[in-house]
């Protein structure tokens, strides 16, 4: 799946690239450091959200049901004003 998505193809040609290979020309040790501390960055982060959830099934049901509330609030939140940009901002370029 990750091997035909677009996404990391994009990020990394686009965003992350530019800045490793500007390391690199700098310092070779500087786009090494970089592409170092992006790697261990990921992990740590994505071990502290596997921790996180694996910790969360021991509050009990009525932790787990009130987080799972929070979320679906917040992602409804943001979904609506995910929308309400896209509206207004069209609107106003078909207006201005």
């Amino acid at each position: 799946m990750n091997v035909l998505s677009p996404g990391p193809y994009i990020y990394w040609s686009l965003i992350t690239g530019p800045i490793l290979l500007a390391g690199w020309r700098e310092a070779p040790a500087n786009g090494i450091g970089f592409l170092v501390g992006f790697y261990v960055a990921m992990i740590v982060s994505l071990g502290g959200i596997m921790i996180l959830f694996g910790t969360a099934r021991h509050l009990g049901p009525k932790v787990n049901r009130a987080m799972l509330g929070m979320s679906v609030v917040a992602l409804a939140c943001f979904g609506l004003y995910q929308l309400w940009l896209g509206v207004s901002g069209w609107y106003a370029g078909a207006v201005g």
